[in-house]
């Protein structure tokens, strides 16, 4: 009983050993810890430079000029400022139509002095000017969608101002079920079709060309049937989902979180050349010959890389924490733990590398191979919705891609534990097959 106390001991101090062996050869040697420090800098550096420019380059700017500023007009924009997909310049004709110019925006839409005084006055003829460049097809599309959001606050407005009639807009509007029922009977009733004629501008001395009559008809079926707001909600979650995952900003986030892991890759795989070299010089034979255990050894050496692994991840973690949206305490557990264990999966991997592969450029080819096929497999994933939905499935099964929608899972309020347990697993298989390798290696060396 006491003997086997003393083997367990002697066994937690060779791993201890072996973990403080292998970090001092990686602080002793300068090009390593050069490489090493060269690339936490840029890392740490790309993602200072993240801000909220991703929003910015990942929706569409258009200009428009306020000139009747009025609650009504702001609340029209701000509205429109909101999206995920169209960002607002504001400022005057001068300033937004250089934009236009220099391609920075792709349109103006002008609100005229007097612009809220005709919507209350029912009169909705000519009430927006809109300016793109000449012969620009992707322009035209993109007005048309911005007018139709703005047709959402033009005809909340009319129908405020039909229903109270002697009440100005902003000092009194719809309760949901007020609204629901007018709507409703509004939809009902043809004779009340909302027809919106909105006179966009033709300025040939510009080069900017013009869209004339357009209409569009606002008929809105309210449904507000309380059975099925479970069944809503369920819904409204599931497309929620879907639309996340093609939210542009969203992708830039992930792409920018991948990136850096990716990073945290290339460093593992660049602290495996030290267990190459111990093999090459012939150092890896001490370990025999000081009778340290083959598990002592395997753990040691898997341990001391997850450590450096980890330092890595985590100090770039403490930036990204605050750039992807992780707020809450157990959000960032979870992010720890996704990362922690996308690091202890790649750290073995590369272990396991070690104990298969001898030379040093061997070593280097192949695991440059394994870093060119994670970030594969993370573009695969991140794509997934271009590409065959066999190809995401599997991707999502790979380590780079269970990180990321791990990081999905976390934003989204889901579960990580099925991620959890395939790292889990993959961590075992590849400890197991290290172990092998690592006795198969002992034994040839005591043959010799």
């Amino acid at each position: 009983m006491f003997g086997e106390k003393m083997l367990r001991l002697r066994n937690i101090k060779d791993i201890i050993s072996i973990i403080c062996l292998r970090i001092k050869m990686l602080f002793s040697n300068r090009k390593l810890i050069g490489v090493y420090i060269g690339i936490l800098i840029l890392t740490i550096g790309i993602m200072l430079t993240y801000d909220e420019a991703a929003e910015d380059k990942s929706s569409i700017p258009i200009g428009i000029v306020d000139l009747d500023n009025t609650t009504v007009t702001r609340s029209i924009i701000d509205e429109i400022n909101n999206s995920n997909i169209i960002r607002v310049e504001t400022g005057s004709k001068k300033e937004l139509f250089q934009l236009l110019k220099d391609n920075k925006i792709y349109s103006i839409f002008v609100y005229e002095k007097g612009f809220t005084d005709k919507l209350f006055n029912l009169d909705t003829d000519e009430i927006i000017k809109d300016y793109y460049p000449k012969n620009n097809n992707v322009s035209k599309v993109i007005s048309d969608v911005v007018l139709a959001g703005m047709l959402d606050e033009i005809c909340y407005t009319y129908c405020n101002k039909t229903y109270y009639k002697n009440t100005k807009l902003y000092t009194k509007t719809f309760s949901n079920d007020e609204y629901s029922k007018y709507i409703k009977k509004l939809y009902s009733d043809e004779a009340k079709t909302i027809a919106f004629n909105f006179y966009l501008k033709s300025d040939e001395s510009q080069n900017y060309n013009s869209k004339n009559n357009v209409n569009n008809n606002k008929n809105n079926n309210v449904n507000n049937n309380n059975n099925n707001n479970n069944n809503n909600k369920q819904a409204t979650a599931e497309i929620d989902k879907k639309t996340n995952q093609l939210n542009m900003v969203l992708l830039y986030k992930e792409i920018v979180f991948a990136v850096t892991c990716l990073i945290s890759v290339i460093v593992a795989m660049i602290f495996g050349n030290i267990f190459i070299d111990d093999r090459r010089v012939g150092a890896d034979k001490r370990f025999i010959l000081s009778k340290i255990h083959t598990s002592s050894l395997v753990i040691g050496d898997s341990l001391s890389m997850m450590i450096i692994s980890n330092i890595f991840a985590f100090i770039v973690s403490g930036i990204l924490v605050s750039k992807l949206h992780i707020v809450r305490t157990d959000e960032f557990l979870k992010f720890v733990l996704i990362i922690f264990l996308f690091e202890c999966t790649i750290s073995m991997l590369f272990v396991l590398l070690t104990r298969i592969l001898r030379d040093i450029v061997a070593y280097q080819l192949i695991g440059s191979i394994f870093v060119l096929f994670i970030g594969i497999s993370g573009a695969v994933y991140l794509l997934g919705f271009l590409l065959n939905d066999s190809l995401s499935k599997i991707a999502s099964y790979m380590p780079m891609g269970m990180l990321i929608d791990g990081y999905n899972n976390i934003i989204m309020g889901e579960r990580i534990s099925d991620n959890v347990i395939i790292y889990v697993i993959y961590i075992c298989i590849m400890l197991c097959m290290t172990y092998i390798f690592e006795y198969m290696n002992e034994n040839i060396l005591e043959d010799r």
